[in-house]
């Protein structure tokens, strides 16, 4: 996972098989035609993809063109977006 640079910051997922990190992630329900018109929707680099769960399954996920990951931090250690955010809300702390 990376902390993109775009303006809102967001986070980027890529499938790297060289990693053995995992994210933690959210699963939401949406119907067919909802689905199609949040992908839609959705603004470049993110992107739609297989995602591989820990139990095996493999989803529609959250991903991003490997492109937008060109100089964007590796946060995958962080385990999560939010997680990150907060810890570099510590880091601007006094």
């Amino acid at each position: 996972m990376y902390a993109l640079n775009t303006v809102p910051p967001k986070p980027g997922l890529i499938r790297d098989t060289a990693s053995d990190g995992a994210i933690v992630g959210e699963i939401w329900r949406l119907t067919a035609a909802g689905f199609g018109s949040f992908v839609d929707d959705l603004p470049a680099p993110m992107a739609i993809g297989s995602v591989a769960l820990d139990g095996g399954d493999v989803v529609s996920g959250f991903l991003c063109e490997p492109y937008a990951t060109d100089g964007a931090l590796d946060i995958t250690s962080s385990g999560d977006w939010v997680s990150w955010l907060a810890s570099r809300a510590h880091e601007t702390c006094p």
